[in-house]
């Protein structure tokens, strides 16, 4: 709110200062060309030294609370402080109770942007994937922010899932997901990055009766996947991610999930895609061996 209310005097004044710099070219020369010429300097350098001036004096909300914004402007924030208190997870469950489709969305306690992610629901052993969600979660993302009184929470839709469906195919099924945070380029050059992982089981079988686990998956700056390395470059402005490393352990391991969505990952420039495999598809097959990527 105050940035909008902000904006819209600067933009008056702005203009004020164009039209006074227009009128300043218009008597310089009695060329036309030259009146053009110093006219399209004056506004081009105005232009040029706000918006430089902007992102120092009146940073917008979607500047505010990116990874490179508060990480260059705030020298005491470090990003594992910024993880844990952010307490970013993958949560899953119906809108009601007669809804037969599960709804994902990944939360936050505090709300941090400039990371990609990818979450996927597969069976135990990683051969059949029934959902895949990626993408890089930054300003033009849409999200719920839940405020009430001692909670807040902000919620990025996912997609839905078709539970009941997956579950005649495989009864047992997991959530493999990763988190991509990158550190600045503009701050102190990464040595090794690593994504965020978390594996667990979202339903069970006790007693013969297999059962749905809502349990929130929370990532930790401590759990890391070392099998996996990565990098982002940025160049002309645009961000360029790339997987520079990517072990597959063993035959049944989440890594191959990953390997068979890297390429999408990758290209993303921006928003969340997701699809629902009611029925399962197949991982990709992979020799056995460390390979690299």
């Amino acid at each position: 709110m105050s940035f909008d209310g902000f904006k819209k005097v600067g933009e008056v004044f702005v203009t004020m200062i164009v039209i006074l710099a227009c009128v300043v070219a218009w008597q310089i020369s009695s060329n036309v060309y030259l009146r053009s010429f110093w006219m399209l300097f004056f506004v081009t350098s105005i232009v040029g030294i706000g918006a430089f001036l902007q992102r120092a004096i009146a940073p917008t909300p979607n500047q505010l609370v990116s990874i490179d914004f508060l990480q260059n402007n705030f020298a005491n924030l470090h990003l594992e402080s910024l993880i844990d208190s952010s307490r970013v997870y993958v949560d899953f469950g119906r809108q009601s109770l007669k809804d037969t489709v599960m709804r994902f969305s990944l939360g936050q306690d505090l709300m941090f942007s400039g990371y990609r992610f990818l979450t996927a629901v597969s069976n135990p052993d990683c051969s059949q994937v029934y959902f895949v969600a990626h993408g890089q979660i930054d300003g033009a993302v849409k999200l719920q922010h839940m405020w009430a009184p001692g909670l807040q929470m902000f919620l990025t839709p996912l997609g839905d899932f078709s539970f009941s469906d997956a579950m005649l195919t495989s009864p047992l099924l997991h959530l493999n997901s990763w988190l991509f945070v990158p550190t600045p380029k503009s701050w102190i050059p990464p040595k090794v990055l690593n994504p965020l992982f978390v594996s667990q089981e979202i339903t069970a079988s006790m007693a013969g009766n297999n059962v749905i686990q809502i349990t929130p998956s929370y990532f930790s700056s401590s759990s890391t996947d070392e099998n996996i390395e990565f990098e982002r470059k940025l160049e002309f402005g645009f961000q360029f991610w790339r997987i520079t490393r990517l072990n597959i352990p063993s035959e049944n391991s989440p890594q191959s999930i990953l390997r068979m969505f890297k390429d999408k990952l990758e290209r993303r420039r921006g928003g969340i895609e997701s699809q629902d495999f009611p029925s399962g598809i197949t991982v990709t097959a992979h020799r056995h061996d460390s390979s690299h990527t």
